[in-house]
């Protein structure tokens, strides 16, 4: 095991000197180009502001940049690396909408999110995300989103007679936001993957999917400095390879965020073999699931039975899509 350990490291450190020298390159042009933005003050050498922004209760540096710096902030990230900071609403209208074309987002955003969900909308770029959007927008048309009302109400429906149900025998004090988490999950669940995660009976346990989930962001967030750089390490070698240098690492957090994505995998595999073999079995089987076929997974897996081979998706595209 010790030599295992010692020949990944042998493998990684060149890589990882060859990184840090073309990043500081790329700091010192790009805190040139921003270095007339304001901005605050850098809170670690190491880290910048990464650990006042991606914090659970950061709100109150989120609120002081704004009324200090406007809508523009220039932002310290991982050692020293300028970046933007924007919340002005004209310029995420022209960045978010009218030239989203001619912005990117950074490699950080896409490849960390691919390690995670795989090759989701959220992990693509270029003409393999256009493929994904052509594929999946007209599942958000107002026709197709009216023809899930029915869900809607079914669900909402469900957890009325519920809480009826609770209050039959005596005035009670009843946790109103927990009963919309989980019935806003239900219905994310039930009309996006034709999967019901809850029954909204009683106080049944959480679904584990839905515990990996609310666990997933808090603990990516608790390692700013691992969650920046692992993207990096993306294209070193296979992914048997990448996996094997993570389990030699004797980091519990990390070994969480491994788990909770494999986990992530096997249930949207789950999930979409179980939507495959109700298509292929026909109309009578599929009106028989969670969904009745109106769900946007199955008119995705439709829709992509039907494209040709040039617009086909790969299975694990539409997996990422799930995840």
């Amino acid at each position: 095991m010790i030599f295992s350990l010692l020949s990944c490291l042998l493998a990684i450190v060149p890589f990882g000197l060859v990184w840090a020298v073309c990043r500081q390159l790329r700091h010192i042009y790009r805190q040139r180009s921003l270095s007339n933005i304001p901005g605050p003050r850098s809170q670690s050498i190491l880290t910048g502001n990464i650990g006042q922004i991606f914090n659970a209760r950061g709100w109150g540096f989120h609120e002081a940049i704004a009324k200090q710096f406007g809508g523009v902030v220039r932002i310290n990230g991982l050692f020293g690396d300028a970046s933007l900071y924007v919340y002005d609403p004209k310029a995420l209208h022209h960045i978010v909408l009218k030239d989203q074309d001619i912005y990117h987002e950074t490699d950080l955003f896409i490849q960390g999110n691919r390690l995670i969900w795989g090759l989701g909308l959220l992990s693509t770029e270029g003409d393999h995300h256009k493929r994904q959007r052509k594929m999946i927008n007209p599942v958000f048309s107002a026709a197709h989103m009216r023809e899930m009302l029915p869900i809607f109400y079914e669900i909402a429906h469900q957890l009325q007679d519920t809480l009826s149900t609770k209050l039959e025998s005596a005035p009670q004090e009843i946790d109103m936001l927990r009963w919309m988490s989980r019935t806003a999950v239900e219905i994310i669940g039930q009309s996006g993957l034709g999967y019901s995660f809850d029954s909204l009976k009683g106080d049944d346990a959480e679904h584990p999917y839905i515990n990996v989930m609310k666990r997933l962001m808090p603990t990516l967030f608790s390692i700013p400095v691992a969650r920046n750089l692992l993207p990096w390490f993306t294209n070193l070698g296979p992914a048997s390879f990448r996996r094997a240098v993570v389990n030699l690492i004797p980091w519990k957090k990390l070994h969480d965020l491994r788990d909770m994505s494999d986990y992530m995998q096997k249930v949207s595999v789950q999930i979409l073999e179980s939507k495959r073999r109700a298509i292929e079995q026909g109309d009578d089987v599929v009106l028989q699931q969670v969904g009745r076929g109106k769900d946007i997974l199955s008119i995705l897996l439709r829709a992509n039975l039907d494209a040709s081979d040039t617009e086909k998706l790969p299975e694990e595209d539409v997996i990422g899509q799930i995840s």
